[in-house]
């Protein structure tokens, strides 16, 4: 996620995307990779869960 690159918090990364700050934590856990957050390996895992 490029605002978690730019060492942006949790909290200011929803405020700007507009949604609560909970929302952004459970997307980078359940998408995100060890250190990083990618959205197009977001989109393949839920696309994965989709059809399971």
């Amino acid at each position: 996620m490029y605002l978690q690159r730019k060492k942006f918090s949790i909290t200011k990364i929803a405020s700007k995307l507009g949604v609560h700050k909970s929302k952004i934590s459970r997307e980078i856990k359940r998408n995100g990779k060890k250190r990083s957050y990618n959205g197009e390996f977001a989109q393949m895992l839920s696309q994965e869960r989709k059809r399971e």
